[in-house]
């Protein structure tokens, strides 16, 4: 609920913490990294 109406914003910003996370762990490359997928679930 925290994100609710927030499409485009604050659920994006999720999704670059935990890239950021998994960058910082090395579990990936920040130069190899994209979102693939069609309407919201891409």
């Amino acid at each position: 609920m925290a994100s609710f109406r927030n499409w485009g914003t604050s659920m994006q910003d999720d999704i670059i913490d935990a890239l950021d996370w998994a960058i910082e762990q090395g579990y990936a490359d920040p130069d190899r990294v994209g979102i693939y997928g069609a309407s919201y679930g891409g």
